[in-house]
């Protein structure tokens, strides 16, 4: 008897809260939001650039960005804003209108993704640009992050940057 009535009211909690049990989600802005957001409540910016076809950008989207830690030290710290380096939509940004460069039939990369994200003459995928809260660049990291090492570095940054 005493084991139903503990079942039912977890069952009846787990109904009556949806969010139960569940961690949090990462709250992306696009860049209007993010502008009117800097000048509500100025805080580091956290750009993903990525593709549709990038298998890593896939993976830490799944693992690192879906880590509770992470993603309430992200929430508190930052606004975060994911760029599709071959978006061919126009994106308007601190007053300039930046657009899809086409380098062949289909192909190309977006001015944005190209200004933000280029380390060294190369843009490679994933790209985690960090921003300051004058939208100075701090700097770029390329490549793969596991939890481990994006929290150690969105530690380090929100802390001494």
């Amino acid at each position: 008897m005493y084991s139903k009535v503990c079942f039912y009211i977890i069952f009846l909690i787990t109904i009556a809260c949806p969010g139960f049990g569940q961690s949090a989600e990462i709250l992306w802005l696009d860049f209007p939001q993010l502008e009117d957001s800097m000048r509500r409540n100025p805080k580091k910016v956290i750009i993903k650039i990525e593709t549709d076809w990038c298998k890593y950008c896939k993976l830490m989207d799944k693992t690192t960005f879906n880590d509770p830690k992470i993603v309430q030290i992200l929430n508190e710290n930052y606004y975060l804003i994911k760029l599709d380096a071959e978006s061919k939509s126009d994106i308007k940004f601190l007053g300039r209108n930046y657009k899809f460069k086409a380098s062949g039939k289909d192909v190309g990369i977006h001015e944005l993704a190209e200004i933000l994200g280029r380390t060294g003459g190369n843009l490679e995928y994933p790209t985690i640009s960090f921003l300051n809260e004058k939208f100075q660049p701090i700097f770029n990291k390329d490549g793969y992050l596991n939890k481990k090492d994006f929290l150690k570095l969105i530690i380090t940054v929100k802390d001494n940057f």
